[in-house]
């Protein structure tokens, strides 16, 4: 599902992204034309960067029996803005309704930025929204206009990887879409079910019948038939096991254990390999 970049210029662990984010309740583009930075709400947020990890010394989290288990590699999610006051309160970033509590201030090219590390590989199966608050203060609460893409993971270098041990990842992504319901893409889910859906201009979208059937090396063609007219994207949505998929819906408002794996453009065209 994720595109593999080599990060071989020394980069420090904060290092951050220089381009402003593009408004993705259309769902996201495929041009990275820069564009003014959009304030939304209290805190100027600039845009994120996603990149694997290796933590040294290892972060000890506390296990329920009492023991504590050293992660010594994971990812992190570096959110930049152009201030992020010391509060009594802490900032956490929310994915979706999962928190990120573990936190460090750091700064790049003069701009300030929040890295949080966190060790579920599956939040990275799924495009999910971020938003920041300090603590329980809804007048801080922030969204980012764009939502997490795993597609732009910035891995650690191969040898280093593998040394590490960093587990395979789960996801979908879509490579090509045609206004035919011809879909192609790959990916891997190690439970649930992936569904096509059709996205209409005003946000809602229809399940397709066809069902995502992934070949051993993960890839996979669905003949989807004819979309309905109003269709401006089709969408990978992640159902978890023993969810019954809805016909219908709001990509902005998914039900429990509904995911948005990817989503792309009629007349998505397979990238040269």
């Amino acid at each position: 599902m994720i595109r593999a970049r080599l990060s071989l210029l020394g980069v420090a662990a904060c290092a951050l992204v220089t381009g402003f984010l593009l408004v993705a309740a259309a769902g996201r583009s495929t041009a990275q034309d820069a564009v003014p930075r959009v304030e939304f709400g209290l805190l100027p947020l600039r845009g994120y960067e996603l990149r694997e990890a290796r933590f040294d010394p290892p972060f000890r989290i506390p296990q329920q029996d009492g023991t504590v288990k050293l992660e010594t590699f994971g990812w992190k999610i570096v959110i930049t803005g152009d201030d992020f006051p010391v509060r009594a309160l802490d900032p956490i970033l929310w994915v979706d309704d999962v928190p990120l509590t573990r936190y460090e201030r750091c700064a790049a090219d003069g701009a300030n930025a929040l890295s949080y590390a966190f060790f579920d590989s599956t939040l990275l199966r799924s495009e999910h929204v971020l938003q920041v608050i300090y603590g329980k203060d809804e007048r801080t609460r922030t969204k980012l206009l764009e939502r997490l893409d795993p597609e732009k993971l910035i891995r650690l270098p191969d040898a280093e990887r593998k040394g590490l041990a960093f587990p395979e990842l789960e996801g979908v992504t879509l490579e090509g879409v045609a206004a035919d319901g011809r879909v192609t893409g790959r990916g891997r889910l190690a439970a649930g079910e992936a569904r096509l859906a059709a996205r209409f201009g005003n946000g809602r979208f229809r399940v397709l019948a066809t069902p995502i059937a992934f070949a051993a090396d993960g890839a996979f063609a669905v003949d989807a038939g004819d979309l309905p007219k109003e269709t401006t994207h089709v969408a990978a949505l992640y159902f978890a096991k023993g969810t019954t998929p809805p016909a219908e819906g709001v990509l902005a408002a998914l039900p429990k254990g509904v995911e948005l794996l990817d989503m792309k453009p009629l007349g998505t065209k397979p990238s040269a390999r």
